[in-house]
C-alpha cells in the first residue's frame, strides 16, 4: 500500500513547513539536524514505505525486473537519510538517488508509448520555474520529491489495476462516419424497331 505513507509525508511535510517557513529553502536532510528531527527522520521513513509498496507491487505484477530499479532506489534511500548533510556521500548518494528514480519512470513511459513521456520529461523544467523565485537547491530538491511521490503513488495505482491513465489512444478522434449512399442503377430503353421509345414513368435516361 502506497497512498497511506504518500498521503501521511504530504501531510507531515506540509505542517512542518507551514510551522517553520525557513525551511522551505533547506535540504529535507537537514529537517534531522535541528528542532524537527523527529519529523525529519519520519518523512525519509514514509519515503521508504512507499519505495517498498511499490517494488513489492511492481515484483507481483512483472517479476524481478520490473522491480529492480525502485529496489534500487530504497536501498539507496537509508544512505541519504542516515549520512550527515555535508557528507560528500550524503550528496553523491542524494544526486544517484534523483538521476534513478527519474530514469526509472523515463524508461517505463518510453516502453509503453505514451504520451507522459513528454509530460515527464519536461517536470525538472517545470519545477525549476516554481522555485524561480528562491532558486535554492534545498527547494529545488523538495520539488523534484514531491513530484516523485506523486509519481511513485501514480505508478502504484496503475500497477494494481486501481487507475488507468489516459494514454495516445485515448487523444484519438473517432474516425468519422462516411455517409451511406443509395445506389440506383441506371436503366435505358431502346426500341429496335424504329418506333419511339415508351419509357415506365420515373425511369430515368
Amino acid at each position: 500500500m502506497v497512498w497511506l505513507p504518500a498521503t501521511l509525508f504530504l501531510t507531515l511535510f506540509v505542517y512542518v513547513h507551514a510551522r517553520d517557513p525557513r525551511l522551505a529553502d533547506r535540504p529535507l536532510s537537514e529537517l534531522r539536524d535541528g528542532p524537527w528531527w523527529v519529523a525529519g527522520y519520519a518523512l525519509f521513513a514514509l519515503l521508504a514505505v512507499a519505495g517498498v509498496g511499490q517494488t513489492l507491487a511492481r515484483h507481483r505484477a512483472g517479476g524481478g525486473r520490473a522491480a529492480f530499479l525502485p529496489g534500487v532506489g530504497v536501498a539507496l534511500l537509508p544512505a541519504v537519510a542516515l549520512s550527515p548533510t555535508q557528507d560528500v556521500r550524503h550528496g553523491m548518494a542524494s544526486f544517484l538517488l534523483i538521476g534513478l528514480v527519474f530514469a526509472h519512470f523515463a524508461r517505463e513511459l518510453y516502453l509503453a508509448g505514451s504520451l507522459w513521456f513528454w509530460a515527464h520529461l519536461i517536470a525538472p523544467a517545470v519545477v525549476l520555474a516554481w522555485a524561480a523565485d528562491s532558486p535554492t537547491y534545498g527547494r529545488i530538491q523538495k520539488g523534484l520529491i514531491l513530484y516523485f511521490v506523486l509519481a511513485v503513488t501514480l505508478d502504484w495505482l496503475a500497477v494494481t489495476g486501481r487507475l488507468r491513465l489516459p494514454g495516445p489512444d485515448a487523444l484519438r478522434l473517432p474516425p468519422k462516419k462516411r455517409r451511406a449512399v443509395a445506389y440506383r442503377p441506371r436503366v435505358e430503353w431502346r426500341r429496335t424497331d424504329g418506333r419511339p421509345d415508351r419509357r415506365p414513368a420515373g425511369s430515368s435516361v
